[in-house]
Order: structure tokens, then C-alpha cells, then sequence
């Protein structure tokens, strides 16, 4: 007869009329529940993969900073700064230094130079530290410091030497 349940098959009505939600067999279940757990998986390996690119690139980021001294060697770097003048200490007692830096990278620049001022035997007896700003590409500038060395220790054939340059890109 049409309408009635036949025993065996499901019910598209519950005893009272109302449709009745089929209910997939448990197989069906256990099957869409590990596509979903195959599917959250996915997604986290590929969030995984996408935060370690994210944090790869931003130390790589973080570690070339224009601001940071550049790679070129120190001998390079010595080569662009030479000295001019340096005598012995003036009246007031102080020992004037005074070079040239030449910017020979591509960009604008900053240096800071270390010089040395030693006595005929080779031992340090002062120091000075000059700073040169914003020297674009190409350009030479005029630096100059004074150094500690004493009246006292000045001796007669004493020399002044650049120690050390270093150069970083301006900001």
C-alpha cells in the first residue's frame, strides 16, 4: 500500500507524521569525521610552513639593517681615511690631527676614525677619534680631532696613524 513503512527499509516519516533525519551508517560517519581531521591537519602544516617563512624573512630583515657597519674590509676601509697634518702639542698642550676620508661605497655615509699618535719606538702615547656625517658616494670631506697625547710624552720623530675606520650608511 502506499504510504505505509515497509519493514526493512527506512522511514522518510516518523509514527506521527513529522520526516524523520536519516542518520548515515556509522562507516559514512567514521569516514567524514577523518576528511575532516585530514583537512584541519592540512591546514595546520600549511600555517606551520607560512609562520617560518614569515619569521625566516624577518631575521634576515632584521640582520642586514643599512644602519649596521658595512662588510667592506678594514684595510679597504684604512685606505679611504689618510692624515694630513699632526705635530707636536701647540701652546695649550694639545696634539691637533687633522685627514681626509673618501666615501669610495655607492651610498651616503658616516665614519668614525680611530688614530693613534706613537713615539719613534713604535709605543702609543695618545689617542683620537673623529667622525665624519653624511659624506655621499664619491665625496671626500676633512676630518679633524685632538688627541691625549701629553706635551710629556711627545718626542722629537713621533708619528700619527690611522687605526681604525669604521663606515656605516647614513640614516
Amino acid at each position: 500500500m502506499a504510504g505505509e513503512d515497509v519493514p526493512g527499509e527506512a522511514s522518510p516519516r516518523g509514527p506521527s507524521g513529522p520526516p524523520v533525519a536519516r542518520h548515515a551508517p556509522p562507516r559514512e560517519k567514521k569516514a567524514r569525521r577523518r576528511g575532516r581531521h585530514t583537512a584541519i591537519a592540512l591546514a595546520v602544516g600549511v600555517l606551520v610552513v607560512l609562520i617560518i617563512i614569515v619569521v625566516a624573512t624577518a631575521s634576515t630583515t632584521l640582520f642586514e639593517d643599512s644602519n649596521a657597519p658595512s662588510e667592506e674590509s678594514s684595510t679597504t676601509q684604512l685606505e679611504t681615511v689618510t692624515i694630513s697634518s699632526c705635530g707636536p702639542p701647540t701652546e695649550t698642550g694639545v696634539v691637533y690631527m687633522q685627514g681626509e676620508a673618501t666615501n669610495t661605497s655607492a651610498e651616503r655615509s658616516d665614519y668614525v676614525i680611530e688614530v693613534a699618535v706613537e713615539s719613534p719606538d713604535r709605543k702609543q702615547i695618545g689617542t683620537g677619534t673623529a667622525s665624519v656625517q653624511n659624506l655621499e658616494a664619491g665625496e671626500k670631506a676633512v676630518w679633524s680631532t685632538i688627541t691625549d697625547t701629553s706635551e710629556e710624552s711627545w718626542i722629537k720623530g713621533s708619528t700619527c696613524t690611522v687605526l681604525d675606520v669604521e663606515r656605516a650608511a647614513s640614516p
